[in-house]
């Protein structure tokens, strides 16, 4: 898993928050802790490859992808890194809200453009909440 998930750029929470699952989680698989998640399909489903090759490393790495992750471009994949480092600073709806946009995306059910429109409406409504607080 590390390895997918480091050939796509992501950290840790990246790969939770696209995968819907807390970050302990994917530290947990990526050390060994967990071997045989539950949440196995939905990472699998995140990071683009087939169940099996996640839990054996077998061949066919590659599994079914969705639409969106097969429009990922480098800038994508760059603004998902620092949404992950935004969404610590974020109050928790608009953190919960983030993640399901996230998640959405990785399983394909909203394309990339409208989840970089609907995160950076979060993102400018975050700040207007923190403006606020600051006056």
């Amino acid at each position: 898993m590390r390895e997918a998930r480091k050939a796509k750029g992501w950290s840790q929470g990246v790969l939770a928050s696209a995968a819907g699952v807390s970050q302990g989680t994917i530290g947990n698989v990526e050390s060994g802790i967990r071997d045989e998640p539950r949440e196995l399909l939905s990472i699998a489903r995140a990071l683009g490859v087939s169940p099996d090759w996640l839990k054996t490393g077998a061949p066919p790495r590659s599994g079914n992808e969705a639409p969106s992750q097969q429009e990922d471009s480098p800038s994508m994949l760059q603004s998902l890194g620092a949404l992950d480092m935004h969404l610590a600073k974020m109050t928790p709806e608009i953190q919960a809200a983030g993640r399901a946009t996230l998640g959405k995306w990785a399983a394909g059910t909203m394309s990339s453009a409208d989840a970089a429109k609907t995160l950076e409406a979060l993102i400018s409504a975050s700040q207007h909440l923190g403006n606020q607080s600051d006056s």
